[in-house]
């Protein structure tokens, strides 16, 4: 087999492979456990019970214009799957969000979000890694258990 042909198969190996594994369906059971996310401005630690509650815990460092402060929030989470290649994420339902996407401490973050936050389902080294809530570069919640 020439290299262009080897190339090739492989290319399509793989993306067979990456379309796999973004619409696998994941269980409860399977995501439950201790996820964390550093932030410039602090630390943030969720535990998924697998009786779909959630724990939420925000450490926020004093080095950064706030003062050092410890947020706590429970509710519940359910796994939402979709068809199509863009697969699984985890809603918290009235969670507390503190990146503003940018790695800056958002704006009315102390106030549980009513809509609740959505969390894709990836992993820390796109197809390896341990599991990962959100996307990779915007601080994605690294399961650590």
């Amino acid at each position: 087999m020439n290299r262009s042909a080897l190339v090739k198969t492989w290319l399509v190996a793989l993306s067979s492979l990456a379309l796999f594994s973004c619409t696998a369906r994941v269980s409860h059971q399977a995501l439950a456990g201790r996820y964390q996310a550093r932030y410039p401005f602090g630390r943030e630690t969720v535990t998924l019970a697998a009786d779909g509650t959630y724990d939420q815990r925000i450490e926020l460092d004093a080095a950064t214009g706030h003062a050092a402060q410890l947020l706590t929030n429970e509710g519940r989470w359910t796994v939402v799957t979709r068809d199509g290649p863009w697969g699984a994420s985890v809603r918290l339902e009235r969670c507390l969000a503190v990146n503003d996407g940018a790695g800056r401490l958002r704006n009315g973050y102390e106030q549980a979000l009513l809509g609740g936050c959505s969390h894709s389902i990836t992993r820390e080294y796109v197809l390896f890694g341990r599991v990962a809530l959100g996307e990779e570069g915007s601080f994605p919640l690294i399961r650590n258990d």
